[in-house]
């Protein structure tokens, strides 16, 4: 059995404050038995590096004020019930946009 493989990453659902988004993964388990897996959200500024949204490690993020005009980083790194963990692969969003006010 080999490690598990990210074939496809991305998120889904509109970049809009209050809005509820999620990461969607398609992984090749390579013969290991599907597990959870590693997911977490950053956040990344046009001018900064990516940094890690405390308390945002599952495939569904709830945007906030705090995510205005940065980019959201939805990191996924695959693991086998049996402990096999595969590469992190990541999708970045574009810029968040401001809710109805």
């Amino acid at each position: 059995t080999g490690y598990p493989k990210v074939l496809k990453i991305d998120v889904r659902g509109e970049l809009v404050e209050g809005n509820i988004i999620r990461g969607h993964v398609e992984v090749a388990w390579c013969g290991g038995t599907p597990g959870k897996g590693v997911s977490s959200w950053l956040r990344r500024r046009w001018n900064g590096s990516p940094v890690v949204i405390v308390g945002a490690e599952d495939e569904e993020y709830q945007v906030t004020l705090d995510d205005l005009d940065s980019c959201l980083v939805y990191m996924y790194t695959p693991i086998t019930e049996e402990g096999a963990k595969g590469e992190p692969q990541y999708a970045i969003t574009d810029y968040v946009k401001p809710g109805a006010r």
